[in-house]
Parts: C-alpha cells; structure tokens; sequence
C-alpha cells in the first residue's frame, strides 16, 4: 500500500475535508481500512487528528446536502465508530443504532380522528392546579427546590435528583447519599412544586408508576393527592414522560399553552413559556393535543408523530420521536435546528450564558452532540466541526464567526 505523504501533518479540519478519508468514515472496507492503518503507522501524529476528526464528524454536520439512497445504507451501516475513552459519556453504546436514523429523510404526516376526539375531549379536567406561566426567575435559582405545605425545600448538591411521591402522600427525596422524606397535605385541591434549575436535572414517580425525567430550567406542579378521578401535572419546561395506564383515571399533561390528554404512552414535552415554538413528541402509545385555549383543532398522535404549537398555529408532521427523548442520557439529536436555539439549549442545560452572534445564529445544524460533563470540551467540538470561535468571558461563553 502507498504511504501518503500528504497526509504526514494532517489536521483534523484537514481531514474532514479530505474525500478519501470522508468515504472511509462513510463506508469502510478491508482495503480502506489497511490504507488508514498503514498511513498511521507510517505518521504516528496522525492518530490525533484522525481520532479527532472521527469524533468531530460523529457529533454534528451542519447545511448537510441529502443522501442517495445508497449512501443511506452506508451511513446506517457505519456511522457510529469507537468515542475516546478519556471522554466522558453517558450510555453511548445504548443509542448506537438510534443515534443513526437521524440521517434517515422523513417526509410530512398528518393525521387526525374527528370522531375519536369528540368522544374523548379534554374537558372536565380538574382545576386545582394553577396554569400560568412559572414566574421563577431561573437565572437566579441555584439548586432544585420543592415547595410544599407552605414551605421550602432547598436540595443542594452537585447530582441529579430524584423525587418521588408514595403511598399515604410522602414525598421522598435523594441526592447522592442524601434522602429527605415528608408526608403531604392530603387535600387534592393542594399541590407541590418542583423547581429544577439552569444546568441540573430531576425525575419525579408518581404512585401510580408514572415517571418523568425533567431538563434544566423547569418547573413542575402535582396534586399531593392522586387519589382523584383524574391524573393531572403543569409543566413550564422540558420533560420526558412514561404514564401508567389506567382508562379509569386519564392523566393530563398541562402547559400555559397546550393541554395533553395522555392514555398510557410515552412521550417528550418540551414547552418553556419563554419559547416561541412548543413540542410534544410521541414514543409510544398515543395522546391527543391541543391548546389551552380551548377544544379547537385538538388532533391525536401517533408513535413518530410531533406537534407544533407557534403564534402561527399547530402542525403535525412525522419524526424519529426516540431522538426528541435522548437528552436525558446526555446526547442531543437535531435536525435543522438553528444555531441560536442550541445555543440557548446549552445554556439552559449547563447554567452558564452562551450567546451565539447573529450573522451565525441562524445556521441550520442537522447531526448529534454529546453532551460531556464539562461545557467547554462540548464547546471545543461545536468549535471545530461549524469552523467558529467559542469564546469564554467573564463566565459567559460566546459563538462568533471566524
């Protein structure tokens, strides 16, 4: 085999736009792969840049140009190489397989029974839990905090924490080593907040087996009782939700802005009051959606199928709904997002300001991005794959053009 010379100082930028090397990324063979071996043992430096550029090219592309069907086929068969092990991560291998369907062209659904939702509107809901937007200024908030019996409970820590409400209305705490209990009011028409800040996560069981996993910058609101004819949470947030079945007692998912009637299913919301787009995206089972408003245009879901709510109205379109749920395993999946909303994503889910410049924030990014532990290694790759400068000043993180 032919030692290249030109590839002796070989950065990782170099690489990425090296065609021999991108179609070795994209389909490797045994002779593709004996090229690169010997190309690397003839240039050890080149290891560096060639582990580079792969994790580079395996987190995010951006404007990507569609894909024959064949180069389809390619890509699902190999897209996903070996990450470094001296990066942090969490469950890679678990979404090996899904991660790649994101490279997969989906086209616009819609679909909707008149009939069904007549019968099954969502009316009749219980109204003691406040709906208004969370008014928490969550730039300010530093640790979770539950509110509950007219009190406070500030949970601090570095972990995620878990809460969960029990048999007899006690709510239970843990972080790390940490476990607090409390028995809860019992009246239904009381109920708990759970505020989850800027760059921590949560969860939240609930006694009837439904559980939820809660993002940065959320707020969640519950009955201390479930022992109503109806299931009900207010979410100003993100959440992924896996509700217990149960005909006899329907579980409602609340926003200021969309009212969710869930009948056993699994399902991503991600609606902060301060957004301009809210989302509901399906896993499994099937919900109906509509606004809080009122009944009109409330439509049903099926698995793959996302709702979008804007001052412009809702659509409906289809989608791979396992991507919309990766977040709670520290990797996000996007598809022709704009740079300035993962920007502002980042932010909320790190707690550190990221402000991405306007001449770039408009960039359409289609890819993944692992989330490590420590921002400025997730900033250094978003660095070298768009081509920006990431910035930190004065513990604010900048995007700017090169």
């Amino acid at each position: 085999m032919k030692i290249e010379k030109k590839y002796h100082h070989c950065s990782a930028a170099d690489l990425l736009k090296d065609e021999k090397f991108l179609c070795w990324i994209l389909n490797p063979d045994e002779e593709s792969n004996k090229f690169w071996a010997e190309q690397q043992n003839e240039h050890p430096a080149l290891k560096d840049s060639i582990d580079a550029a792969i994790r580079v090219f395996h987190t995010m592309k951006i404007n990507q140009p569609g894909l024959s069907d064949e180069e389809k086929t390619n890509m699902l068969s190999n897209i996903y190489l070996k990450y470094k092990k001296n990066k942090t991560m969490r469950r890679m291998y678990f979404y090996a397989a899904s991660a790649a369907c994101l490279l997969l062209v989906v086209g616009f659904s819609f679909w909707m029974s008149q009939s069904y939702l007549r019968q099954h509107s969502l009316s009749g809901m219980e109204a003691s839990i406040p709906t208004m937007p969370s008014s928490v200024d969550f730039n300010q908030l530093k640790d979770v905090e539950l509110i509950f019996n007219g009190q406070k409970k500030i949970i601090t820590g570095k972990g995620n924490v878990d809460v969960s409400l029990g048999a007899n209305n006690v709510l239970s705490v843990k972080e790390g080593m940490s476990n607090y209990r409390s028995k809860l009011d019992d009246h239904s028409s009381n109920y708990t907040r759970l505020l989850v800040p800027y760059g921590k996560r949560s969860s939240l069981s609930l006694p009837d087996g439904t559980k939820m996993w809660i993002n940065s910058g959320t707020e969640i609101r519950f009955a201390n009782s479930m022992s109503g004819k109806e299931r009900q949470v207010f979410v100003d947030g993100e959440i992924y939700i896996e509700v217990a079945h149960n005909p006899k007692r329907p579980f409602y998912v609340r926003t200021s802005d969309m009212n969710v009637r869930v009948y056993g299913t699994k399902f991503n919301v991600m609606s902060y009051h301060s957004d301009r787009t809210k989302r509901v995206a399906l896993i499994e089972g099937s919900v109906s959606v509509g606004s809080s408003r009122g009944k009109k245009n409330t439509v049903m879901l099926s698995p793959d199928q996302e709702y979008t709510q804007s001052s412009n109205g809702f659509s409906v379109k289809k989608v791979n709904a396992a991507d919309f749920m990766s977040w709670k395993e520290g990797l996000w999946i996007f598809t022709n997002e704009e740079l300035g909303s993962i920007a502002l994503r980042l932010s909320r889910y790190y707690g550190k300001p990221i402000e991405c410049a306007s001449n770039i924030s408009d960039k359409s990014c289609t890819g993944k991005l692992v989330l490590f532990d420590d921002v400025h290694a997730t900033m250094e790759t978003i660095a070298e794959i768009l081509s920006v400068r990431c910035l930190s000043i004065n513990n604010k993180i900048y995007i700017k053009s090169k």
